[in-house]
This record gives C-alpha cells, sequence and structure tokens, in this order.
C-alpha cells in the first residue's frame, strides 16, 4: 500500500482472508466455498461474508489480470486493506475482549 502497489496489496488481502477462513475451520476448497462454509456456521455475519466476497473477487481479478481491465483502483484497495482490517477485528479481537470481560465480571467481588 505504502509503494502504490495495488494489485499486490489486494492479492494479499484476498491471501489474508483465505488463510483466515481456514484458521476459523472453513472446510478447504475454493475460497468462494470457505466464505460460504462459515456463514453457513454462524461464524460469518451476512455482511462479513458478503464483504468477504468483495476482497475475493478484487482479489481474483488482480491475481489474475486481464489486459483489457482497468488497473485496480487504489481506493477500491484502501477499503479491502480496511475491510480485512475489520473482519479480522470480528473473529480475533472481539470475542478476545468479551471473554476478557466475562473472566472479569466472573472473578471481581
Amino acid at each position: 500500500m505504502r509503494v502504490g502497489n495495488w494489485d499486490a496489496a489486494v492479492v494479499m488481502a484476498r491471501s489474508a482472508l483465505q488463510f483466515t477462513m481456514r484458521d476459523k475451520g472453513a472446510t478447504k476448497g475454493t475460497l468462494y466455498a470457505e466464505i460460504e462454509d462459515l456463514a453457513n456456521k454462524g461464524t460469518l455475519h451476512p455482511l462479513m461474508k458478503e464483504w468477504s466476497h468483495e476482497v475475493r473477487e478484487l482479489g481474483n481479478d488482480s491475481a489474475h489480470p486481464d489486459p483489457q481491465a482497468p488497473p485496480t483502483d487504489p481506493e477500491n484497495a484502501r477499503d479491502i486493506v480496511q475491510f480485512l482490517d475489520l473482519l479480522l477485528g470480528y473473529l480475533y479481537d472481539l470475542p478476545k475482549h468479551i471473554s476478557d470481560y466475562r473472566q472479569r465480571k466472573v472473578t471481581s467481588p
């Protein structure tokens, strides 16, 4: 992102998304199937599912470029990376914060 290689940023975001889906227990397959699997299991909220597919699609476009297609839009790349940050917070940070809160609540006088 810092050097303006938008395609690389989007492909890395897509790769991180797939790693996350697998880490969260998705049945291995295509990224599309992995997103659908976690959505069906209730791990992904419907809005997160929708945006996960956005990351997947833009990542596909960057990983398999069409010479006739326009280059990756910098604003789209920034949005995708920002979404990935939010998704990671939702799947990893939020559950940890809730767990920590519950632990404090149980152990407090």
